[in-house]
């Protein structure tokens, strides 16, 4: 992930990184980071942590494309052996093209921990599946699967996963034992501690999407079904989108919102600070809804249910995993707006099932905090690697 160092000496960076890093910080003497500078989008890195004698941040330069591999490897290469006699255990978050290479240059350490938070780099799920780009990502995705085996054979590699659907995935593809890491954005101190009482007067339904605003999050159907919702009960549905830019097949989401003919119903607020602001917009939501056509385990679903909004996902990677439909979330069909609409319309008219859903999500989440995920990791570091 991308960082952004400011003149104070503080690293921005991407929320979940951010919050991982600062949930181990307690439970080492010295941490190192590294870590790219942003270009492309440094305002993704919108999380602040402080650096100082406990936590140094390394960095490999500016970010690259695809086509600067050769220079971005030598100054990686560069900066990473300079800090190899500083290295007692690597922790690699994965997947990620330049782990190996870090790895690799850091003198391939036996104690090295894999913690996957994602799928393969490529899978039919994509929507980006023409036959060109599906013939290079497969390369890639099968390169990349292959230097985690290297790594995975090495030494005594931890290998952890934050997903049972994630857990079976690497362990068929790696063969090795993998552990479950139940991993999380949250704090303990996030987590509302009474049900939200939600405005009775407001005129409209109030919908929140927060993730990359792309094909692959199924925006496209949210759209969709945000045009059906308001045919049968005009201007009843409002729908707040709250993450940066990507894929959307060549079009803006301002010309894919007037395409659908929802630009009054919907309001695109690019990327929100996490903390209080992009909680503030969980807070005012009725339902939080993610139809994404592949997922490992998605953070946002955690910060939904922690301030009491009842969540509407697509059954992708992990989420089927942990929620039970019904029960503490509502699961649709992937690619599928009309199971949408349906859900949020039914939603709307069940207070007692809304209530049910707020109660059991807060249960849930409590259950899955970024204090309990280092607890967790540092208990196992401990344990094998005595």
């Amino acid at each position: 992930m991308p960082f952004v160092i400011g003149k104070d000496g503080t690293v921005g960076c991407n929320p979940v990184i951010g919050t991982f890093i600062e949930s181990l910080l307690p439970c080492f003497e010295r941490m190192i980071v590294f870590g790219f500078e942003a270009v492309i989008n440094p305002k993704l890195a919108s999380y602040t942590i402080p650096t100082g004698p406990a936590l140094e941040f390394v960095s490999l330069g500016p970010e690259g494309r695809f086509w600067d591999h050769f220079s971005t490897n030598k100054r990686l290469r560069t900066a990473i052996r300079k800090q190899s006699s500083k290295i007692d255990m690597l922790l690699l978050r994965v997947p990620s093209h330049k782990a190996y290479f870090i790895w690799k240059y850091l003198g391939k350490p036996k104690k090295t921990l894999l913690l996957f938070v994602g799928n393969q780099y490529y899978n039919n799920a994509y929507s980006n599946n023409g036959l060109w780009m599906h013939i290079f990502r497969t390369i890639r995705s099968n390169l990349h699967d292959h230097r985690m085996n290297k790594i995975s054979n090495h030494g005594s590699a931890l290998i952890f996963a934050n997903s049972p659907a994630l857990v079976t995935l690497w362990e068929g593809i790696l063969n090795k034992q993998v552990r479950l890491i139940k991993t999380s954005s949250i704090s303990e101190t996030d987590i509302v501690s009474v049900i939200p009482e939600r405005e009775e007067t407001q005129d409209s339904m109030r919908l929140l999407f927060v993730g990359r605003v792309c094909n692959d999050k199924g925006v496209r159907e949210l759209l969709d079904a945000m045009a059906l919702l308001n045919q049968q009960k005009a201007n009843g549905y409002f729908l707040d989108i709250v993450g940066p830019e990507g894929d959307l097949g060549g079009y803006t989401i301002s010309e894919l919102m007037e395409k659908k003919g929802v630009s009054s119903q919907c309001k695109h607020h690019g990327v929100v600070p996490f903390g209080d602001q992009l909680f503030e917009y969980y807070s005012r939501a009725d339902v939080y809804i993610l139809p994404s056509y592949h997922e490992g385990m998605p953070h946002t679903i955690w910060e939904a249910l922690a301030q009491g909004t009842p969540v509407i996902s697509t059954p992708v990677g992990g989420v089927g995993d942990f929620f039970i439909d019904g029960f503490d979330i509502l699961l649709i069909p992937v690619r599928d707006h009309k199971s949408i609409a349906e859900v949020v319309i039914s939603l709307e008219s069940n207070k007692l099932l809304r209530g049910s859903l707020i109660r059991n999500g807060l249960k849930k989440v409590r259950t899955v905090t970024r204090e309990g995920q280092a607890k967790a990791l540092t208990s196992t570091i401990s344990r094998v690697w005595k």
